[in-house]
């Protein structure tokens, strides 16, 4: 009987140490679950607020890629009607060459990428547990990938401009309007002045028009749909973020 006591005792020291130790695994995984939880909630939220700032200043730029993309096209207008044979002897040539440095401006929009680039190439994307997030981020990198691919389109023609360039303008004088940041005294006084062109031939410049005119057509995409399309992306993921974080 006694041996019996004895032995039921071990077994109740065996029962409770095990249980003992079951608790303490137990309360171990739980004590890591939630530590890794929280760690995947801070990076979440670093990642937010990183991707936050990246599209804030894409949709700032893509605004005014629209708008330069715009006052482009118009220019264009101008100097394709300042080019026409029966106008171009009646026009000071400071306008043709003004408006034509804005017409061959070429300006292409270039996105922050860091963030989104390192949550995809790492796999941090199931940092969000949001689908919804996620699908965002993809479908604003993947309009970032086509909007690249036809701004390369367009940058193609840069060899064409050159050649315009070369053959109808001064450089001495271009090069004065080109990329320089102009104020109005200074525009209002060299589009009055009577600057020669190097060329006055009927057939290139109407080789020119032409391609100002094609230049116009796709900054009309640019403004109407190019830029929009990514725009409307980020403006949608910032309110998810904001919504989320």
């Amino acid at each position: 009987m006694r041996k019996f006591q004895v032995e039921k005792n071990e077994i109740r020291n065996y029962i409770f140490q095990f249980l003992i130790v079951f608790l303490g695994i137990t309360a171990g995984f739980f004590v890591e679950n939630i530590r890794e939880n929280y760690n995947e909630s801070t990076r979440a939220q670093e990642y937010a607020s990183s991707l936050l700032n990246d599209l804030q200043e894409d949709t700032l730029n893509l605004h005014l890629a629209i708008r330069v993309s715009e006052i482009t096209s118009r220019a264009i207008d101008t100097l394709v009607t300042l080019i026409n044979p029966d106008n171009i002897n009646k026009v000071p040539g400071g306008k043709i060459y003004y408006y034509g440095a804005l017409a061959l401006r070429y300006q292409n929009f270039i996105p922050n990428q860091a963030t989104i680039n390192q949550l995809i190439s790492t796999g941090s994307l199931q940092y969000f547990k949001s689908y919804s997030i996620q699908q965002a981020i993809g479908r604003y990198n993947q309009s970032l990938s086509v909007l690249n691919y036809q701004q390369e389109t367009e940058n193609q023609t840069y060899p064409e401009k050159v050649k315009f360039i070369e053959k109808i303008f001064d450089g001495n004088v271009f090069r004065n309007v080109l990329y320089a940041d102009l104020g109005q005294d200074f525009i209002d006084s060299f589009i009055n002045k009577n600057y020669r062109l190097l060329t006055y031939d009927k057939k290139e410049l109407k080789e020119f028009a032409n391609f100002c005119e094609f230049r116009r057509q796709f900054l009309i995409t640019k403004a109407d749909d190019m830029y929009p399309r990514p725009l409307r992306s980020a403006e949608k993921l910032i309110n998810e973020l904001k919504e989320e974080y």
